[in-house]
C-alpha cells in the first residue's frame, strides 16, 4: 500500500477506534511527525511515522535528502547496504527521530500534552508485518504491535526506545560529520 493511501486509511480507522488523531500540516504546523495519536484515558500520546511499501523501494525517497538530515541518511545507507534495511533505518531513526525532536506542542486540540507521556509509533501495511518485526528486532527495539483489520499495523515503541531514537539520529550526524577523510 502506498504511503498516501495508508495515511488516509490509518487516520480514518484510528478515529473509529475513538482515538484523537492529528495530522501534520493540517492540525499542527510542520511535516514531522506524520500524525499524533492521543489516548486521553491512558495519559499518553504517540508520535507516529507512516511507512508505506513505496518508502521501502530501492529508490526510496527516505534515503535521498538535501536537507539537514543528509548526514544521518548517508549513515543509514553506509551501515545497511541493503536498500530496504537502509530505508527502514532512515524511516525510524531519521524521520521518526526528527519528529520526536521537533514536536514541542504543549497543547493540541484542547488536550494538554504537557501532562502526558510521549511514545513513538510506526504505522505500516499489514502485508509487511513479518519484515517489520524482523527489522525492529534486529534494531533491538522493544515494541508492541496491533493489527488493525488486516489493513495496517500500529506498532508502539517502548518509552526508553522513544527517547533513544532522537539521540541515535544526532549520534549518526555526529559520526558522519567527524569521520576521517
Amino acid at each position: 500500500m502506498k504511503r498516501s493511501k495508508l495515511m488516509s486509511v490509518a487516520l480514518e480507522n484510528l478515529k473509529k477506534m475513538r482515538l484523537q488523531v492529528f495530522k501534520a500540516g493540517v492540525d499542527y504546523r510542520g511535516s514531522k511527525p506524520d500524525i499524533v495519536i492521543v489516548y486521553p484515558d491512558k495519559n499518553k500520546y504517540y508520535l507516529a511515522e507512516i511507512i508505506g511499501a513505496d518508502d521501502l523501494s530501492s529508490s526510496s525517497q527516505r534515503l535521498i535528502s538535501k536537507g539537514t538530515d543528509t548526514d544521518s541518511r548517508d549513515f543509514c545507507t553506509k551501515l545497511y547496504p541493503d536498500p530496504r534495511m537502509a530505508a527502514w533505518a532512515a524511516s525510524i531513526y531519521c524521520d521518526l527521530g526528527q519528529g520526536l525532536e521537533l514536536f514541542a506542542y504543549k497543547e493540541l486540540g484542547g488536550i494538554n500534552l504537557d501532562r502526558m507521556q510521549r511514545y513513538a509509533a510506526l504505522i505500516f501495511p499489514s502485508s509487511i508485518s513479518e519484515e517489520a518485526e524482523r527489522v525492529l528486532t534486529e534494531f533491538k527495539l522493544v515494541f508492541k504491535s496491533l493489527n488493525v483489520l488486516n489493513i495496517f499495523t500500529l506498532t508502539l515503541l517502548s518509552q526508553p526506545d522513544t527517547v533513544r531514537l532522537a539521540d541515535a539520529r544526532r549520534f549518526m550526524q555526529f559520526l558522519v560529520a567527524n569521520r576521517i577523510q
